[in-house]
């Protein structure tokens, strides 16, 4: 089984080193207590719980080794390591990692799901609750838009009113970067907060640079036309601000403002060295800058769907 697994693993029949590469050597070099390699980690990433379960199973001595129902026992053990490993490979906080772990056993689950391990969490209803607002005194908390930013297909640029029911592993960690964790006990703010900011004119969602680009086509937009949109591309940067401004030259040119979360987890935006409680304060300093000044009205629809009397 050792020899098995490590030939799985490792993509290749093992044949033991010179001087012991002639088969009638093959018993001297299993005697003389030799194995195969099990520490090069340039060619295989070896999880820790199988390399200990492949030791074992080659044990000098045969009492040594583990039985095959010890080791159908062992492999449950390292298909769940080997999860947990997946798991922080494509979620960028602790805290995300721990829900996902702690609710979810698929990289995709279904909206109803999340929703229920979210309600759960925080204790919100999907209801609204008129004690329950954002930091920027916006509409009470729900999860009418913690579903459009979940469900809507973000890597196709798909329009927000394309709402489905599945939400996948990228997406979730997509939406806690950007807007914090919003899945824990003192975390319904964040999903109002989030509520705030999706129902906002100037929110286009998940959409790229160029595409942010088209929208403000410099030859049809004044001076100060902006748009904000969540950031895919860089885990510290949640949010752009792509406006219409000037060069040296005073001829008009698209700029892209970075709105950057120093520290992931923490509610804190950073703009220009300048730091900021929400995202609509940094839309707001900017108008007071006189940058920010037209709203660009190209923009997907809303969707109608509101989960807020079901």
């Amino acid at each position: 089984f050792g020899i098995l697994m490590w030939e799985i693993f490792r993509g290749e029949e093992w044949y033991p080193p010179h001087p012991y590469d002639e088969p009638s050597s093959y018993c001297d070099f299993v005697c003389d207590g030799r194995r195969p390699e099990l520490t090069d980690t340039r060619r295989v990433h070896w999880p820790p719980l199988l390399a200990e379960l492949i030791g074992a199973a080659w044990a000098q001595q045969p009492t040594d080794r583990p039985s095959m129902e010890e080791i159908v026992q062992a492999l449950t053990g390292v298909e769940y390591e080997h999860w947990k490993a997946s798991i922080a490979a494509k979620i960028s906080t602790d805290v995300g990692r721990a829900f996902w772990l702690a609710h979810f056993a698929e990289p995709t689950v279904n909206w109803s799901a999340m929703r229920s391990a979210v309600s759960r969490a925080t204790r919100v209803s999907g209801k609204p609750s008129a004690s329950l607002r954002s930091a920027t005194g916006g509409p009470p908390a729900r999860f009418g838009s913690l579903r459009r930013l979940l469900c809507c297909e973000w890597a196709r640029e798909a329009p927000r009113d394309t709402v489905g029911d599945v939400v996948t592993i990228e997406a979730f960690n997509v939406v806690q970067a950007a807007f914090g964790p919003f899945f824990g006990p003192d975390d319904a703010h964040v999903l109002a907060d989030m509520e705030a900011v999706e129902a906002a004119s100037w929110f286009h969602g998940y959409i790229s640079r160029q595409t942010a680009e088209e929208r403000l086509k410099v030859t049809h937009r004044e001076l100060g036309t902006f748009l904000v949109r969540v950031s895919v591309t860089q885990a510290n940067v949640p949010f752009v601000i792509s406006y219409v401004g000037s060069t040296k030259t005073k001829a008009p040119a698209i700029h892209h403002l970075k709105v950057t979360r120093p520290v992931q987890g923490e509610p804190q935006l950073v703009m220009d060295g300048d730091t900021y409680g929400s995202l609509h304060e940094c839309v707001e300093r900017g108008r007071e800058r006189n940058i920010l000044l037209h709203v660009c009205d190209t923009q997907v629809p809303v969707s109608a769907y509101d989960e807020s009397y079901e």
